[in-house]
């Protein structure tokens, strides 16, 4: 589990304001004590208490240092858009475009797309129905959302869930 900067920095905070011993503050921030020994030595050690790594050794980010701060405010504007939203977003605001793989572009659904296209493209067009269904949750809200390392995101949301509808519809 990551564990956020600003619950880092509390937990170090209780710790300098002698606010209990190692176990109680670990307990009152719902972390390990031994978490909270490592955030002590890195303070201790680096000043700071984040950690040193990189996100786990991924792949250096391609996007150059001004545009990934522009990227930052994208994201602080409206932490709950869309991957593909914040895609956009940013190739508007910076020029730089993201790639994406998802399933749909794969080869396999290519060919099975031109079989469809094939195989319906016998079928007169006024023999056609075209239907299609949808559900929605009346709460209308996104349920995750983004934020930069090391902040938390707020985000209003409606105090109950909500009910689904579910709509069909056709089209001759």
């Amino acid at each position: 589990m990551r564990i956020s900067i600003d619950l880092r920095q509390r937990a170090f905070q209780a710790y300098e304001n002698a606010a209990g011993t190692l176990r109680e503050i670990a307990s009152r921030f719902l972390i390990g004590e031994a978490s909270l020994k490592r955030f002590l030595r890195l303070k201790r050690e680096t000043g700071d208490v984040r950690s040193g790594k990189r996100h786990g050794g991924g792949p250096v980010p391609i996007i150059p240092g001004p545009d990934l701060q522009k990227l930052a405010e994208v994201v602080a504007q409206k932490p709950d858009r869309t991957i593909k939203e914040f895609r956009e977003e940013c190739y508007r605001q910076t020029g730089v475009k993201a790639s994406h793989a998802t399933e749909r572009d794969s080869e396999k659904n290519r060919l099975r797309r031109e079989v469809f296209e094939e195989e319906i493209a016998e079928v007169a067009p006024e023999k056609r129905v075209y239907l299609d269904e949808a559900g929605s949750n009346l709460a209308m809200t996104r349920r995750y959302a983004r934020s930069c390392e090391g902040k938390r995101v707020y985000c209003k949301r409606p105090g109950s869930r909500g009910g689904n509808i579910s709509m069909v519809g056709a089209i001759r």
